[in-house]
C-alpha cells in the first residue's frame, strides 16, 4: 500500500512541478507541438498529427528538436504520467529508434546506440523485417492497457513524441 502511494506522489509531482515550455529552443515551434515537460536534462514534447517516421522525424527537426529517445527509466515513467494525465493518448507515437539494417534490430537516430532495456516495458514486433521503426505505445485500452515499445513499417502515419538533445 505504501508503495502506491509513493507512486501516487512521485506521478503527481512529475505533472505539477513540470516546467513552462523552454525558450531556448533552436528552432520556430509549431503550434501543433504541445509540451509536456523535462525529464533528464531533455524537454519532451508531442505532435498529435499523424506522420511517416521520415515525415515526423523532419517535423523535429525543423522544430530544433530531434525524435525523442527513451533511454531511462524516469523518462519512461514521465512518458507514463503524461499518458495518466492525458497528454499522451491514442495509438502509438514514434520515437527516434528505427532499424539498424537488420532484421528487428533497431537503434536510435541521436546516438546509432541500440534502445536499452527499461523496467516494465517491452519490445513488440509488428511488421516487416526491414524498414521498421520504434514507436511508443501509451496503452490504456482494453487490448493494451501498459504502456509499451512497437516496432513496425516507417511508413504507417502515427503522431510522434519530440525532444531536445
Amino acid at each position: 500500500m505504501k508503495v502506491v502511494i509513493i507512486h501516487c506522489i512521485i506521478m503527481q509531482a512529475l505533472f505539477f512541478l513540470s516546467e513552462a515550455a523552454p525558450t531556448n529552443i533552436t528552432g520556430d515551434i509549431s503550434a501543433e507541438l504541445v509540451y509536456l515537460g523535462f525529464v533528464d536534462g531533455k524537454n519532451y514534447f508531442t505532435y498529435e498529427m499523424d506522420q511517416s517516421w521520415f515525415e515526423a522525424r523532419t517535423l523535429c527537426q525543423d522544430d530544433g528538436l530531434i525524435l525523442a529517445s527513451i533511454t531511462s527509466d524516469a523518462q519512461l515513467a514521465f512518458l507514463k504520467s503524461q499518458t495518466v494525465h492525458a497528454k499522451i493518448w491514442g495509438h502509438e507515437h514514434w520515437i527516434g529508434a528505427r532499424d539498424a539494417q537488420l532484421p528487428r534490430a533497431l537503434s536510435y537516430d541521436d546516438t546509432g546506440m541500440e534502445p536499452p532495456t527499461l523496467t516494465g516495458i517491452e519490445w513488440i514486433y509488428r511488421g516487416d523485417d526491414y524498414s521498421t521503426c520504434g514507436a511508443y505505445n501509451p496503452g490504456k485500452s482494453s487490448t493494451t492497457p501498459d504502456p509499451d515499445l512497437i516496432m513496425f513499417p516507417c511508413v504507417f502515419g502515427r503522431p510522434f513524441l519530440c525532444s531536445t538533445l
